[in-house]
């Protein structure tokens, strides 16, 4: 085997080895990144169920005493988070057995707390309603239905802009 042979093949093994290490640690990068990717997916959630905790005590019959204290804490987060979407709810409700279902959307232009403010006191301190909530595809509470009867249907999709 003559000399350039042998420099042939050395010169060969070198970029194989090169090419090697290159793709580690390309692979290397990626996985890191696939984790740090996941860390973010699960910390989100962790702050959606952070969030979803401030309501969910409120979940199923409620005196109206018990919805009137859950909509001034809707109407002290609109106001605190005003510039904050995601964090806004809306409201679906039926404050007496005659009302149809009314909607109020807190968007960043339109907090909509004075007409929350206007529903605090049109519910009745004595009647027990039902509430339920609607969630967002981040799996937060988007919505939330008052139900003057349990057995009342409404169709709600919240505004999630």
């Amino acid at each position: 085997m003559n000399n350039n042979s042998f420099k042939f093949i050395y010169l060969v093994g070198i970029v194989i080895v090169i090419a090697i290490v290159v793709s580690l640690g390309l692979f290397v990068m990626k996985s890191s990144q696939d984790f740090t990717n996941s860390a973010k997916d699960k910390m989100s959630l962790t702050d959606a169920n952070e969030f979803n905790n401030m309501w969910l005590h409120y979940k199923g019959k409620q005196k109206g005493t018990s919805v009137k204290r859950m909509l001034q804490q809707v109407v002290s987060n609109a106001e605190e988070n005003s510039k904050n979407a995601d964090v806004l709810v809306d409201i679906a409700y039926k404050a007496h057995e005659v009302d149809d279902f009314s909607f109020i959307y807190s968007t960043v232009k339109e907090k909509g707390t004075s007409k929350m403010k206007n529903l605090i006191s049109d519910i009745d301190d004595k009647h027990y309603y039902t509430v339920e909530f609607v969630y967002a595809k981040s799996k937060q509470i988007s919505g939330i239905i008052i139900k003057y009867s349990e057995n009342d249907k409404v169709e709600f999709v919240p505004d999630e802009n």
